[in-house]
């Protein structure tokens, strides 16, 4: 399974976000529902987390507070590296687990649990146990096309075709083979489920901010006290006066009106939804042009696009060698955007590695962009002015553009 997962990696996320092969699959409410899967994660307390099997960390982001990554796949723990620069990465098997008893507050996995055989289940159970008094797991809800319980046969972007055992769960099924607890989120398309449990001879602080550091046992958290065979007692900490700072680049979770998440979401935590429906459909719907900006071929394509339209203009003007070599540049940046998926920034510039998190990069990237280019006009407008002349053509397009960006202030608030 390592070489299947290492192969995965640089298109793990196109599952999630709909692209690639996925692109073509009918899924009614996928994105609406992952990202509900999102905030309710980003809504579970702040606490020192284990995530088992975090694959790229497209999941393991939203959690709040310090984050131990495992996987025994190189190339998915180096994309969620990345993506968490501040979180510990662990690359080993997941049975057993590599840590003492108590070593963290809480164990997180997703869909991890649906593909462990009997045996491995109750290994992992145990394990989780052990190590955490707390257990989230993510998976994905049972469906009609599919059975409870099959072997299936994936195919990746090179071809490559693996078998994989998957299982499916209802939210109350997931809670009840946990051993009893709460389902968390129950959707139509994932769900999630705690289970807490006291760890046997471990005690930790139960509201304390805890940092991640070195140490014989891989993890340990210097900040709670915590009592094991494997790395002794740690002292004491005193009670957070506060929220503790962000373990990882992720949005905490914001307050908004129940709307924002599917009616099928019974999250029974105190922060719902982050954001309202009409905001997260404008970015995570499945309209035509969300699949269009988020095809692996759209960059390519407006690259050489925009290499004929140079062509065509120098051509026009009598200078065909420049046009042609306007197209050639165009089209080698097509081709690097096309062959460059391994790389997250590529993928995200691209358009298939496309999340939440690039969503916001990109808007804080197009407003600097913004910025700088009214600031060069200005500059270039009290320029021609100061030297006699009449400011054209930069005062007509710092107008323009100032009409533009107050037409669009007042367009996005009337939208809400």
């Amino acid at each position: 399974m390592r070489e299947y997962y290492d192969r995965r990696a640089a298109e793990y996320d196109e599952w999630y976000m709909g692209t690639g092969l996925f692109a073509a699959r009918e899924r009614p409410g996928w994105h609406e529902e992952v990202a509900a899967l999102c905030d309710a994660i980003a809504a579970l307390p702040v606490k020192t987390t284990l995530d088992v099997a975090c694959g790229t960390g497209f999941l393991t982001r939203h959690l709040n507070g310090s984050v131990a990554c495992l996987d025994q796949s190189e190339r998915m723990l180096g994309i969620a590296a990345e993506r968490m620069p501040s979180a510990r990465i662990v690359r080993t098997e997941a049975l057993p687990l590599p840590f003492a008893d108590g070593a963290f507050e809480r164990v997180f996995t997703g869909h991890f649990y649906g593909h462990l055989r009997p045996g491995e289940r109750e290994q992992f159970l145990a394990e989780a146990a052990r190590v955490a008094a707390e257990l989230v797991v993510v998976d994905s809800r049972e469906r009609p096309d599919h059975a409870a319980e099959e072997e299936q046969e994936r195919i990746l972007n090179d071809g490559s075709v693996h078998r994989v055992f998957k299982r499916y769960f209802t939210g109350p099924g997931l809670a009840a083979e946990l051993g009893g607890g709460e389902v968390l989120f129950d959707g139509d398309w994932f769900v999630m489920a705690r289970r807490a449990t006291a760890v046997p001879g471990t005690r930790v602080a139960p509201s304390c901010q805890a940092d991640l550091t070195g140490g014989p046992c891989q993890a340990s958290f210097t900040s709670c006290r915590t009592t094991s065979a494997c790395c002794g007692t740690q002292p004491a900490c005193r009670r957070a006066s506060s929220r503790p700072p962000w373990g990882c680049r992720a949005r905490p979770s914001t307050r908004s009106r129940p709307g924002g998440t599917p009616p099928r979401s019974r999250s029974p935590s105190r922060s719902p939804a982050t954001s309202t429906a009409r905001w997260r459909t404008s970015f995570m719907g499945t309209t035509t042009m969300h699949r269009v900006f988020h095809s692996r071929w759209w960059m390519p394509a407006f690259s050489v696009g925009l290499g004929l339209a140079v062509l065509a203009a120098f051509w026009a003007g009598g200078d065909l060698g420049s046009g042609l070599w306007g197209l050639a540049v165009m089209t080698v940046l097509g081709a690097v955007f096309l062959f460059g998926g391994r790389s997250e920034t590529l993928s995200g510039l691209g358009g298939p590695g496309r999340d939440e998190r690039w969503e916001a990069i990109d808007i804080r990237a197009t407003a600097a962009t913004g910025f700088f280019l009214i600031t060069a006009l200005i500059g270039a407008f009290l320029w021609e002015v100061g030297h006699g002349r009449d400011g054209s053509p930069y005062g007509q397009l710092c107008a323009f553009a100032g009409i533009v960006y107050i037409a669009a202030v007042a367009f996005l608030r009337w939208r809400g």
